[in-house]
């Protein structure tokens, strides 16, 4: 009869709604799913660029204090070699020669004359 072919079309479109919605609900706790794993993600890559960030800052404070402790360190350096050469350029002089050769004499530093010898 009619009424039982109508019947029988409904269970099969509720069974076949039924599926449908076991199979929506099963898509959506794969979303939610990957939505939590994808938002962890997101968190985590976060807090490591955020840690990122504070160790280049550090480093690149600690690398500008370096760099300007080599500069500090250049600079007296170079003063210290310029002063170097200076004192070599003065005691290496023909004056500073003649001035030496006038004020040492034999056994003066010593202590012992030239005739103790």
């Amino acid at each position: 009869t009619n009424f039982e072919a109508f019947i029988a079309t409904k269970t099969e479109e509720l069974h076949s709604m039924e599926k449908s919605k076991a199979e929506k609900e099963a898509e959506k706790a794969q979303s939610e799913q990957n939505l939590a794993d994808t938002q962890a993600l997101y968190d985590d890559t976060e807090e490591q660029k955020k840690a990122d960030i504070n160790f280049f800052d550090v480093t690149k404070d600690a690398c500008t204090a370096k760099h300007d402790a080599w500069e500090v360190r250049s600079s007296l350096r170079e003063e210290e070699v310029a002063g170097i050469t200076k004192a070599l350029e003065i005691l290496t002089s023909g004056a500073a020669r003649k001035l030496f050769a006038s004020s040492i004499k034999a056994g003066k530093e010593t202590g012992m004359d030239s005739r103790d010898t």
